[in-house]
């Protein structure tokens, strides 16, 4: 099987009412099997508000399997 994967992402949002709340996002994803039951997973995004600007931002989790 696969041990390690990673993913890209890409959204994005318009508003309906007029009120500017359209956004744009890109993030990317990397996960590695640890084992049998145990994952690392970093992912990292920025996004686009119309009316905050740009927010980047990052986790780091490890995820147990039973």
């Amino acid at each position: 099987g696969t041990r390690k994967q990673i993913i890209f992402e890409v959204g994005g949002r318009k508003d309906t009412n007029e009120i500017n709340a359209g956004a744009i996002a890109g993030g990317v994803r990397y996960q590695q099997a640890i084992g049998q039951h145990w994952i690392f997973l970093i992912d990292g995004f920025v996004a686009e508000h119309e009316t905050l600007g740009t927010t980047p931002g990052t986790r780091i989790e490890m995820l147990a399997k039973f």
